[in-house]
Order: C-alpha cells, then structure tokens, then sequence
C-alpha cells in the first residue's frame, strides 16, 4: 500500500483554552476605568465633606441664594464664578506679597546701610528697627506665599469638583431657596395653595365668630375693643365698607385684640401662626410668613385690624398659588 499523501491527511483542528490577548487587555482596561472612577467619586465626595464641614442649614441656604444671585445655579456655572473669585482673590494675594517682599528688601537695605555708613546717636537703635521691619515683611512674604498657594489650591479643589460641592451644599440645606430647584418650585405652589385654603377656611370662622354677638367678658377688655376700634377708625377704618355693624366690629375687634400680644395694632407672623393653631392649623414659621405675604394689602409685612377684617370678610383666590413647574 502506497503511503498516504500529505495534502490528502485529515485536518486537525485543535481549539485553544487561550483567552485572546486583545480580550485580557480590553478587560483589563475596563477595570482599571471602572476602579479610576470610583477612586474619583470617592475622592470628590471626601473632598465635597470637607468643604461642607461645619456648614449649618440657615448658612448652605444662604450660600446657595448668593451663588444664584451670581448667577450660578448649575455646576459649570458655579465652576466658572468659583475660578473667577480665585483668580480675583489670588490676584489680590499676589499684589500684597509683591509690596510686602519690597518692604522686607527696603528693611534690611536700609538695616545694611546703617551698618556700613558712619556713627551718629542712636544708630544701634534705628539700624534694629529697619532689621525688625525688614524680618516682619519677610515673615509677611512667607505668609502671602502660604495664603496665595492656599488660595489657588482652594479654586482648583472648588472649580474640579462644582458638581460634588454643589451638590453636597443642597444636601445641607435641604429645600433649597429661590428658584434652584424645580422639585422646591412645585412644592412652594403646594404650600401656598394649602395656606390660601386654610385662610379661607379660617375667614368663614373669624365671621362666624363675628356675628356671634360674644360680648368681652370684663370692663378691661371692653376697653381694649374700644381703643383699638378708635386707633383703627383714626387711620381710617369705616365698619359699613366691609357691611358690618359697629356690634360685629366690636365683635372681630375681641379676637383680633386676643392675638395682638404686643397691642401694637397689628399681627406679625408669630401672632398669626398662634390663630392658626388655636383654629387647629399646624402652619411653621415660613407657611406663617407665607400667609401674612398673602394677607399683607399694603406690603408692609404685617396685618392691620382693616387687613383683618378684609380678611374675615372676604375670600382668596387659589388663583394667587404659584402655578407648578
């Protein structure tokens, strides 16, 4: 039998276990992305606490409200007022490092001519001075030196990392002021329209307790109705415009005088928010400061016995609510 030829040989086909290099490298790339970027957000967030540490709530919401009137209410722009603001301040830092190390060589130029020129009374004592004068500006240099590095160190941590301490900043402050939020828009026109609601609410009992005829139980408080009827009359207040009889008058003048804890003739947000409770209204301090806002004719930012009375005689349009964002 012939021998059999080479080309006419069965194939062998041998299938590798090898992983193909291109694979291990991408692979290995990916990883070393994926464990650089949790480094990095590691590092932001570290970073981003730092900057925030010792920052209370009233101070974040103060921040956020000067970085908006800035003009800064996203993370590019707040990076970019943040470089300013340090180019500024480095700029500033340069200039008083450049006068004081003038200071320092005008001291000890001046230290080192005494030293060589002539005797004369009380050369010791001046050529100290210039000496003094020229190692306090030098310690000053050092010192402009620290801050100015201090200061550019500050703006590249502020600038790299906006979007963390931004963020970290409206964590802080929790619902942020004025119009950088969207979800804090929504919630302000939630609010607003609960209070308005309430003070309609409100406004059917102050008339009903209007017309109840509930006389003042005691002479002092008879005066009390009477004086503030009279200071109200004195700045103009007519019962008839709002349909009312001087009994009914008298009659809202008894409640209103009960929450005037001053008797100063008017109620601010703390008197208010108590006649809310009392009717059985939790409203804080902001929703108070919202519905005096609201009650408030003449933007004073409190109500008069004739807003009061408006007030028990009318009723406000939800329409007034913030529409939703």
């Amino acid at each position: 039998m012939s021998a059999r030829s080479p080309l006419l040989a069965p194939t062998r086909f041998v299938l590798s276990t090898r992983t193909p290099r291109a694979f291990t490298v991408g692979t290995a790339r990916r990883r070393v992305f994926v464990v650089r970027a949790e480094q990095k957000e590691d590092k932001e967030k570290k970073q981003a606490d730092k900057l925030v540490k010792g920052l209370d709530k009233n101070t974040a919401k103060k921040v956020l409200k000067v970085w908006e009137q800035s003009g800064a209410s996203s993370p590019d722009e707040l990076r970019k007022l943040l470089v300013k603001r340090s180019v500024q301040s480095a700029g500033v830092v340069l200039v008083q490092t450049v006068l004081d190390a003038g200071a320092s060589w005008g001291g000890f130029t001046t230290a080192q001519y005494l030293s060589e020129g002539g005797d004369f009374f009380g050369k010791i004592i001046v050529q100290y001075l210039a000496y003094f004068l020229g190692l306090y500006f030098a310690i000053g240099v050092l010192l402009d030196l620290f801050l100015l590095g201090a200061t550019a160190f500050a703006g590249i941590n502020y600038s790299t990392n906006a979007e963390a301490f931004l963020k970290a900043v409206k964590q802080v402050a929790g619902d942020s002021p004025g119009g950088l939020s969207v979800v804090s828009k929504a919630q302000n026109a939630v609010n607003t329209l609960k209070i308005i609601n309430a003070l309609n609410e409100i406004s059917d009992i102050l008339k009903s307790k209007g017309s109840a005829g509930a006389a003042p139980a005691d002479t002092l408080k008879n005066l009390q109705v009477f004086l503030t009827l009279q200071k109200a009359e004195q700045k103009g207040f007519q019962p008839e415009k709002y349909g009312l009889t001087s009994d009914q008058a008298a009659d809202l003048a008894i409640i209103f005088t009960k929450y005037d804890v001053n008797d100063d003739m008017v109620l601010e947000a703390s008197e208010v928010r108590k006649l809310f409770q009392e009717e059985g209204y939790d409203f804080d301090e902001a929703e108070a400061k919202e519905a005096v806002k609201l009650l408030d004719k003449n933007n004073d930012g409190i109500i008069s016995f004739e807003e009061f009375v408006e007030w028990s005689q009318s009723k406000l349009d939800p329409a007034k609510a913030p529409a939703k964002v």
